[in-house]
């Protein structure tokens, strides 16, 4: 294969090639693993975020900036580590209601609140051994649909399993968000039964 692209005229940089095919290897950042059908983040990108995480933890106020930095490599890999994004949440959060990208200077010193400082201990958890994450998610088992109002509520399973029900007069005076919600969990309640 070197010899043939030698021939048409390209350079292949072989320090920077694999010319041996495996099924785990580094690519783009990425760990691939195809045999398992799973893919993580690399273990120098884990150090990375390690790194960042005690050294933002090494004090009860960082800058602005060091909270852009730490969030921008959590940010990063939480495409691979399950439920990363959710817990990346309460960071932004934090930052958002103490700073203004824009009008606030960037040195400005931000407090970090308990919820922020246990997020970040969840993180450095999953970076000693993180499971990834599918290639391709499997196919879905049940699928389950639901709608709420501020009267009621129904759901379909499948093509063939149908729930519903009416609010409450309390119920009906909750947000529509909560609704929704609510339907989801009677639905999988209902399901369980």
């Amino acid at each position: 294969m070197k010899e043939l692209c030698s021939r048409l005229g390209w350079i292949v940089n072989v320090e920077k090639s694999d010319l041996v095919p495996k099924q785990v290897f580094n690519y783009v950042g990425v760990r691939w693993d195809l045999k398992g059908n799973r893919v993580f983040p690399t273990s120098e990108n884990l150090d990375k975020v390690k790194t960042s995480i005690l050294g933002f933890l090494g004090s009860r106020w960082q800058t602005a900036q060091m909270w852009q930095s730490l969030l921008g490599k959590l940010t990063a890999q939480q495409r691979f580590i399950p439920y990363a994004r959710l817990h990346t949440r309460y960071l932004q959060w934090s930052l958002m209601t103490q700073w203004t990208q824009g009008v606030d200077h960037q040195s400005q010193l931000v407090e970090i609140p308990r919820i922020v400082e246990q997020e970040m201990w969840w993180w450095m958890d999953k970076t000693y051994d993180p499971e990834g994450v599918p290639l391709v998610l499997p196919d879905f088992q049940v699928q389950l649909f639901t709608d709420a109002c501020t009267t009621g509520w129904g759901a379909i399973v499948g093509n063939a399993i149908m729930f519903h029900g009416k609010w409450t007069k309390e119920e009906s005076r909750s947000s529509i968000n909560v609704l929704e919600l609510k339907a989801v969990r009677l639905s999988l309640e209902r399901l369980h039964e």
